[in-house]
């Protein structure tokens, strides 16, 4: 799943429970474990969150407006 989505541009690393975040965390690299680490914190503080692994805003960009959302 992962190389399909670093193919298509970005992929969800993790997401908030029900699918419906409060808020996006989006890492291009080096910062994935710091997003990650934010994450946990904000679903322990009640904060829906999702973490997306952004590799090529350019390859996201050419996506149907379904997968970008």
């Amino acid at each position: 799943m992962r190389v399909q989505g670093g193919a298509r541009g970005a992929y969800v690393l993790s997401d908030a429970g029900d699918g419906r975040p409060d808020i996006l965390l989006l890492a291009s690299g080096s910062e994935v474990a710091l997003r990650i680490a934010a994450y946990k914190q904000l679903m322990l503080d009640g904060v829906n969150a999702r973490v997306v692994s952004m590799s090529s805003w350019d390859l996201f960009e050419r996506q149907d407006e379904a997968y970008r959302e």
